[in-house]
């Protein structure tokens, strides 16, 4: 009987120790339960806090205010696949009922778990991009800025974008922005790009939408580029990928041949004196959605997903139209493949765009 009371006293123990550690955990991640509903008053503060608790897993910043993050967390670069979106028979026990507005069937699935512990972060560049996209709104969930984007673009009608409950392709965002030169619409802006505009005319046209003449045209000024500004690039229908898209953590620095060579690694980047001193070479951080070790400094430093790092970008000297672009460091030590990519034929376009509301 002394024993069984022994047995008794050792599983009450056990059962209160996990119910406490539970309400422990509970309270620490209680930062996390406003994670899938947050709306942002602008795309900087959005990028940051979808962001947040990946960098916080990849141990790249310190936690806010003691912020814990005692979750599973699972993250990966992934085309869309079956785990690649959270479905509308979700959206109640995920909080986020809301979104069923812009995302009527699915969402990407960038959001917390809350019954099962776990931080989910399934996705590709454009689904990271539209997930903050439509999380900032100044007025009305409804004019949240993915669909702003999408309306300037549908009624522009010059060249492609996705429709609601759609994720645009990164190549649309680039050929999209240049064609907001002259006008700010639905809250956004053209900050500066460059683009292969007859090469994109010739594509749209073989399109089964009509289409308008497509007229995104050239823009300098890569340095006025802000936080939270939105880089794009957009790849040749030939290419492996249809291109990449971003979001900028801070203005760009421009490069001098020292700060080249100390920082990013010199000739391991195949950017030789000539092309130092014939063109501006800018470094840039930014949130993205990529593979592991992807950027210059990158934060992913065991897996691939949401993280930061540090690309460069190549302007005009006199314009400061963007004309190419560095991805990331040579993939081998001491090698010096690391890819150059320029505006051309397999580069459509390079564009910034900036999303500043109502």
């Amino acid at each position: 009987m002394r024993k069984l009371r022994d047995v008794f006293k050792w599983v009450i123990t056990l059962v209160l120790l996990v119910v406490n550690y539970t309400h422990v955990v509970a309270q620490s991640n209680k930062w996390l339960q406003e994670y899938n509903s947050a709306v942002y008053t602008s795309v900087a503060k959005a990028a940051e806090a979808i962001a947040y608790p990946f960098l916080l897993h990849q141990q790249a910043i310190l936690p806010t205010m003691g912020d814990t993050l005692d979750v599973k967390v699972i993250q990966e670069y992934q085309n869309p696949n079956s785990q690649y979106y959270a479905t509308a028979e979700q959206y109640d026990s995920l909080g986020i009922t809301h979104f069923a507005y812009s995302w009527p069937k699915r969402i990407p699935n960038i959001l917390y778990y809350a019954h099962k512990q776990s931080l989910v972060g399934i996705s590709d560049c454009v689904g990271y991009a539209v997930r903050t996209l439509s999380s900032v709104a100044s007025k009305s969930y409804e004019n949240n800025a993915y669909l702003q984007l999408m309306k300037a673009v549908h009624q522009h009608a010059t060249s492609p974008f996705a429709y609601k409950g759609y994720v645009a392709t990164a190549y649309q965002f680039a050929v999209a922005f240049p064609t907001f030169q002259h006008r700010k619409v639905n809250g956004w802006q053209y900050v500066c790009g460059g683009t292969m505009q007859e090469e994109i005319e010739a594509y749209n046209q073989t399109k089964n939408r009509p289409f308008g003449v497509y007229d995104g045209q050239k823009k300098g000024g890569f340095s006025k580029v802000q936080q939270g500004d939105v880089l794009a690039f957009g790849y040749s229908p030939g290419s492996k990928y249809n291109g990449h898209i971003m979001f900028v953590v801070e203005p760009p620095a421009l490069l001098t041949e020292s700060t080249f060579a100390t920082q990013y690694g010199g000739n391991n980047t195949m950017l030789n004196d000539s092309i130092l001193n014939q063109y501006a070479v800018y470094a840039l951080t930014v949130l993205d959605c990529s593979g592991k070790k992807a950027h210059f400094n990158d934060s992913r430093k065991k897996e691939s997903g949401i993280g930061r790092g540090d690309i460069l970008i190549i302007t005009n000297k006199l314009t400061d139209v963007p004309l190419g672009f560095v991805f990331g460091p040579a993939k081998t030590q001491g090698t010096n493949n690391a890819h150059v990519s320029w505006l051309g034929t397999k580069v459509y376009a390079i564009s910034v765009g900036r999303f500043v509301g109502d």
